[in-house]
């Protein structure tokens, strides 16, 4: 019998060789490396679209909080400059106003100060509404809230953490009688009572002033952005 031919292994490929020294490999041929026309144009299209979604996105999302709260006396006197501080000029108040603004927290309600007071803290405000109708019998007291958008930035004192309150102090930290305040009692209440201050009461813009209701701090969504809350939803 003819004995059986043996199983051919396969031929392993040859290995590439490195082009020679000093020439370069040849570039493909353009059209292998050119997307189609119609490739491209998905690949546009899809990028529109997920621009224009992450926009819409963007805009149907809440803004964040840029609105701070107050109780309001019934006799609307809060919006009125202090007698001692009527006629003077923005430059002489602002002539230490680190000092000032301090001074203006650690006195609290025994003295009305240049400052208009609020909180970011919607219950920290209707506690002190309530305090007010305990200890005045006020019960024309009111509750508003107050948009920050109203005003320029160096018109807001914020002191309602240790960091916000560093911040606005700055430089002026290093002195010793401001340390002692911001340290001490003033720094406390501001930072407990998550305190922010206008600049000036009497120079309150009238549009920025809103009353609300004691029931809960209402939305805080630009109303600019109001039209696209229902497609969003």
């Amino acid at each position: 019998m003819p004995k059986s031919a043996a199983p051919q292994r396969p031929i392993p490929p040859m290995p590439k060789r490195p082009p020679p020294r000093g020439q370069s490999v040849p570039p493909r041929p353009a059209e292998l490396c050119r997307p189609t026309r119609v490739a491209a144009k998905s690949v546009v299209e899809r990028s529109r679209k997920s621009r224009s979604k992450s926009r819409v996105a963007e805009l149907c999302r809440p803004t964040p909080p840029r609105l701070v709260y107050r109780a309001m006396r019934g006799d609307k006197t809060d919006l009125v400059a202090p007698i001692a501080f009527q006629g003077s000029s923005i430059k002489a108040l602002a002539a230490d106003m680190p000092l000032l603004a301090l001074r203006a927290v650690e006195s609290g309600c025994s003295h009305k100060s240049p400052f208009l007071h609020a909180s970011w803290d919607y219950w920290i405000a209707r506690k002190w509404l309530e305090r007010g109708r305990v200890r005045t019998r006020d019960t024309n007291n009111y509750l508003v809230s107050i948009g920050l958008d109203h005003f320029d930035p160096s018109r807001v004192i914020d002191f309602s953490s240790v960091d916000a309150m560093r911040a606005w102090l700055g430089r002026a930290f290093e002195r010793p009688e401001i340390q002692d305040l911001a340290t001490g009692r003033a720094g406390s209440m501001a930072c407990g009572d998550k305190e922010v201050l206008l600049l000036w009461r009497g120079d309150i813009p009238e549009e920025a002033v809103a009353q609300i209701g004691e029931d809960g701090p209402p939305p805080t969504i630009d109303p600019r952005r109001r039209a696209l809350q229902a497609s969003c939803l």
